[in-house]
C-alpha cells in the first residue's frame, strides 16, 4: 500500500497543547513522544542488536499551525513500514494529511513531521 494513500491520521492529540509558539509544541513533544511503550531502545543496541529492533518503536506525528495561529499536534501513529523486520531498518509511515474537524482541508499548515529515533542518533541498524 502507497503511504501517500493512507487515511489521514486524526488531529488535534488531547490533552497535549496548543502552543503559541512551535518552539514550545516542539520542547513538549520530544518527552512526549519518548515517554511512549519502547521509544527508546539504545540501551539494549550493543547487548543485543536484533532484541534492540524488535522491541523498539517508532512514533509519528504532525505538528501543524492553525488559522487561530496556535500550534497543535496530531495524534501518534507506529505503523511501520512491511519490510522493516527483513531490512533490518525502522522506520514509520506518516499519513500525509490531518483530519482535524475544527477546521476544512487546507486551511491549516503542516510544520513538522515529528518522531523518535529509538536507537538514539546513529542510525545503525542490526543488519549491519
Amino acid at each position: 500500500m502507497d503511504p501517500s494513500a493512507a487515511a489521514p491520521i486524526p488531529g488535534p492529540l488531547p490533552g497535549f497543547g496548543p502552543f503559541t509558539s512551535f518552539s514550545e509544541a516542539l520542547q513538549a513533544a520530544c518527552p512526549f513522544i519518548l515517554s511512549k511503550p519502547n521509544a527508546v531502545a539504545g540501551h539494549l543496541r550493543d547487548r543485543d542488536p536484533r532484541l534492540a529492533f524488535r522491541a523498539s518503536t517508532e512514533y509519528c506525528a504532525w505538528l501543524y499551525y492553525t488559522p487561530d495561529h496556535l500550534y497543535e499536534m496530531s495524534m501518534l501513529t507506529d505503523r511501520s513500514a512491511p519490510d522493516d523486520l527483513v531490512s533490518g531498518k525502522r522506520s514509520c509511515i506518516l499519513p500525509a494529511e490531518v483530519s482535524d474537524a475544527r477546521y476544512a482541508p487546507g486551511e491549516f499548515k503542516y510544520i513538522f513531521a515529528l518522531h523518535n529515533h529509538p536507537w538514539g542518533g546513529t542510525g545503525r541498524h542490526w543488519g549491519r
